[in-house]
């Protein structure tokens, strides 16, 4: 259970970020068709495409903010 509500507070999290937030705008998210598919491609991105260290390390290199809207 406790690795579960660990999961859910994560997907509530990006939820959170995908909605209020300045990285994915509103004409993408209605582009996509909606924040649900959003939410798919972003689950099977994770899945099927590998990630290595090197490409963290440039995604971090430089600093970046995410502002929310205060709506």
């Amino acid at each position: 259970m406790v690795n579960f509500f660990a999961l859910l507070q994560i997907g509530h999290m990006l939820n959170q970020l995908l909605e209020k937030g300045s990285l994915v705008g509103k004409a993408a998210i209605d582009k996509l068709g909606g924040l649900f598919k959003v939410a798919i491609r972003l689950l099977e991105s994770l899945r099927y495409e590998p990630t290595t260290p090197e490409a963290y390390a440039d995604l971090f290199a430089t600093t970046f903010q995410i502002r929310l809207d205060s709506s």
